[in-house]
């Protein structure tokens, strides 16, 4: 009987630390923020996500590199969505990541949100 008693009474601190261990962790995943969506970075720049809308081919300056128009739904953490356009060049690896409907991450200046740049797919 007593026996029983020993292992019903570990059992039991065994389920309350584990759970407690449970709790602890999330505690911590909800403290630690994502290292790339929409974290605040020095200097008041965030990331955060975009959707391409749109990407035209507008011409090749140079034979590697053509230059694009991409227009992009940012999709901040806090606040409206927005939109942006860009002309740029980039490299032909990089075109895959430039098609309608994908996700790629910008960094930007939450304050005049003209200011901003495309970082490359991780």
């Amino acid at each position: 009987m007593e026996i029983i008693v020993i292992a019903t009474i570990l059992e039991t601190a065994l389920a309350a630390l584990l759970l407690a261990l449970f709790f602890i962790l999330q505690y911590i995943a909800k403290t630690n923020k994502p290292r790339f969506k929409n974290q605040k970075k020095a200097a008041g720049t965030v990331i955060s996500k975009a959707i391409v809308l749109s990407a035209e081919n507008i011409g090749s300056p140079g034979l590697d590199q053509p230059q694009m128009k991409i227009q992009l739904q940012v999709i901040p953490g806090q606040g409206r969505n927005f939109v942006v356009e860009v002309k740029e060049s980039f490299l032909p690896e990089d075109m895959d990541h430039l098609r309608a409907g994908n996700i790629i991450y910008v960094k930007y200046n939450p304050v005049n949100t003209k200011e901003f740049v495309l970082i490359k797919p991780l």
